[in-house]
């Protein structure tokens, strides 16, 4: 990695929502590789138009000819996908959907046009700037398209009929994120469609390898919101399980570092305190409940700073674990004999 790559790569790397996981590419001196860049910039800018300007960026300053290619390829596929989203349709509707919050105005409209949209959006928060309504960080305007012509037959329904496509802005009326179900999700038109094994993979179908930063067993959190606008001291509500999501990382990333594994502290079994029902061989349901966040959220609170409920769900949780892979390693041990 030359010199212009490396400050490439440290400014993607500060887009990454855990902060541990910043630290721990600091202090490993680790390096992603470019398609983990490209990843990184589809899934974490803070706007699209930002997005592309990154894209542009890798373009240029990446080294390897073939991913630098491949970026310019994905400002051309998401601006395709922006362009027709944009584009407004005698039998398509847009719906905008104010929310405000943490003010609790909030308010559904119908339009024809998406700047019609933003007429509307612009309008609405000054027509209640009086009780509170204006555009800050935490402010959401939600732009989903929709068919607006009925079904010829059932079937029509959810193919034909129904969600198109759906551009979310912030504050200022920037445009976050944007799909359409008209466009491919896949950059590359592949002719076999086989996303699994391609030697050319698409950023949608890609799995960053990451550092070791998390141990199996550890209490980890992520947002489960706008996790880049979030502020954990105002969004935690006292129960503790608001919009962060917390659970015991269940894999080693010695042997596992692409995906996750967490098993839920919101969790049936472990309220009622039976996480160990079960046996190795049919298995254990507590597992039922678990979910496989992107590494590049996941953070590792203390254990001071969390509420008590979730404290004692982790203590319980982490210790019916481990008693539960001893029983899994010990019928292992006396099948071989």
């Amino acid at each position: 990695m030359n010199k212009a790559e490396k400050k490439f790569h440290n400014k993607i790397v500060k887009l990454l929502p855990s902060k541990d996981l910043q630290a721990a590419v600091a202090e490993q001196d680790f390096e992603f590789g470019y398609l983990d860049l490209l990843r990184f910039i589809e899934d974490y800018a803070s706007t699209f138009d930002k997005k592309i300007e990154l894209f542009g960026e890798a373009a240029e300053v990446f080294a390897d000819k073939q991913e630098a290619k491949h970026a310019l390829t994905l400002i051309e596929h998401n601006k395709n996908i922006y362009a027709e989203f944009m584009v407004p349709s005698a039998d398509a509707v847009y719906e905008v959907d104010i929310k405000c919050d943490p003010w609790d105005k909030e308010d559904t409209f119908i339009a024809k046009t998406f700047d019609d949209c933003l007429t509307i959006i612009k309008a609405f928060i000054k027509h209640y700037a009086d009780v509170g309504a204006h555009d800050h960080e935490l402010s959401r305007y939600i732009i989903t398209k929709k068919t607006a012509i009925p079904p010829s037959k059932p079937s029509d329904i959810g193919k034909k009929i129904g969600y198109l496509g759906q551009c979310i802005l912030g504050k200022g009326l920037k445009v976050k994120s944007v799909d359409i179900s008209s466009v491919d999700y896949c950059e590359y038109a592949c002719k076999k469609k086989v996303c699994f094994g391609c030697k050319r993979p698409c950023i949608c179908m890609y799995s960053p390898e990451y550092p070791k930063f998390i141990e199996k067993y550890d209490l980890v959190a992520w947002h489960t919101g706008d996790y880049s606008l979030i502020d954990e001291n105002k969004w935690n509500s006292p129960d503790g399980y608001s919009d962060l999501a917390y659970g015991v990382y269940a894999l080693d990333m010695d042997e596992c570092n692409e995906d996750s594994y967490v098993v839920m502290l919101d969790n049936k079994y472990v309220r009622e305190r039976k996480a160990g029902e079960g046996d190795p061989e049919n298995g254990y349901p507590v597992y039922y409940a678990h979910e496989h966040p992107s590494l590049a959220k996941v953070f590792k609170p203390k254990l001071d700073d969390i509420p008590q409920n979730v404290k004692d769900d982790y203590l319980y949780l982490v210790g019916a674990l481990k008693e539960i892979d001893l029983k899994i390693t010990m019928s292992k041990i006396t099948d071989e004999d």
